[in-house]
């Protein structure tokens, strides 16, 4: 009698870890799943959050009446010199205004923003300011029949 003989004590430990193998692999799954869930829930959370702060709430439409108000400011600043007030467009949470120049002015950047900042964008106490609120005014001067090209400047409350 070669052969090995099982007492019944091995025959249980042997039993007993292929049972014990084969539950510990499903509980290694809910982990896999929590962890899953845990990412999920995270990136579902950084997406709004990335969202929100890329796209601020929407302000109210302006009336007709304040949109006319607003074009009628910067008409009226233009009336003295050969710079003529094109339209204006308001989209979204900006208003922007665009002015047309006989021609290109001979000013280096950071003196054009200054100039334009001073001479066009109206100052804090302005009433055109509260019909502004929070949008963002914007006013691009272009030469010509090219409005595509031009200086663009984003007005920004300040005083006289």
């Amino acid at each position: 009698m070669t052969q090995r003989t099982l007492k019944h004590r091995d025959w249980v430990k042997i039993i007993d870890n292929r049972h014990q193998q084969i539950t510990a692999k499903p509980k290694k799954q809910p982990k896999i799943v929590a962890k899953c869930t845990i990412f999920a829930a995270a990136a579902l959370i950084t997406g709004l959050i990335y969202n929100e702060l890329n796209n601020p709430q929407q302000l109210t439409q302006l009336t007709i009446q304040q949109q006319q108000n607003i074009q009628q400011h910067f008409s009226r600043k233009l009336t003295l010199g050969n710079w003529q007030f094109s339209h204006a467009d308001f989209k979204d949470n900006q208003i922007k205004i665009y002015i047309n120049l006989p021609n290109s002015l001979a000013l280096k950047e950071p003196v054009l923003t200054s100039y334009i900042q001073q001479t066009l964008c109206p100052a804090k106490s302005e009433r055109l300011w509260r019909i502004i609120e929070h949008r963002r005014l914007i006013i691009h001067m272009f030469t010509g029949s090219s409005i595509r090209t031009g200086y663009t400047v984003e007005c920004i409350a300040h005083e006289h």
